[in-house]
């Protein structure tokens, strides 16, 4: 939020009202995570039915934990494995839209380890439009017929073009 200049509304801490504007222009509800060892369990879209109507109650794990938290003796029933897995599953989701999903599988670490043998991370419902591609200068003896290359290799990658986060 303070990347894209946005002060929080109401108050000096930022809110599920707040973070609720970040849900489009960071395509959160496109992200679907599954626990590759427990197939019976169903994929996971921590953000899909985030709405602005309810923004702490849409996010149904985030409430859980939210109620359980400030009070455990009546709300303790809300603090359930499934809540658990899809807090997980939206801290995995905001990681990748930080630092891209490539080091959660190939860092080489023991959380991507363990992340490449509990997590299968994928986009649903996405519109190839939003998809982020490099920028390719090719050199004038380009063959327009050559369908495969290494563009980092041949140096065919331009540097990004970083546009602010507008929300």
């Amino acid at each position: 939020m303070r990347e894209a200049n946005v002060a929080p509304a109401n108050s000096r801490d930022y809110t599920t009202q707040d973070y609720i504007k970040l849900l489009a222009p960071l395509y959160l509800a496109e992200f679907e995570l599954a626990l590759k060892p427990y197939p019976v369990i169903l994929p996971v879209r921590p953000f899909q039915r985030w709405s602005a109507a309810q923004t702490s109650k849409s996010l149904v794990w985030y409430d859980g934990y939210h109620l359980t938290k400030h009070d455990r003796q009546t709300h303790f029933d809300k603090a359930t494995l499934k809540n658990c897995i899809d807090a997980v599953c939206a801290n995995l989701v905001l990681f990748s839209v930080r630092f891209s999903p490539y080091p959660l599988y190939h860092e080489g670490g023991t959380v991507s380890a363990l992340f490449a043998q509990l997590f299968e991370i994928s986009l649903r419902d996405c519109s190839p439009d939003s998809f982020y591609l490099p920028l390719l200068k090719f050199p004038n003896n380009f063959n327009p017929n050559l369908i495969c290359f290494d563009c980092v290799r041949e140096k065919l990658k331009q540097p990004w073009s970083v546009q602010r986060l507008a929300v």
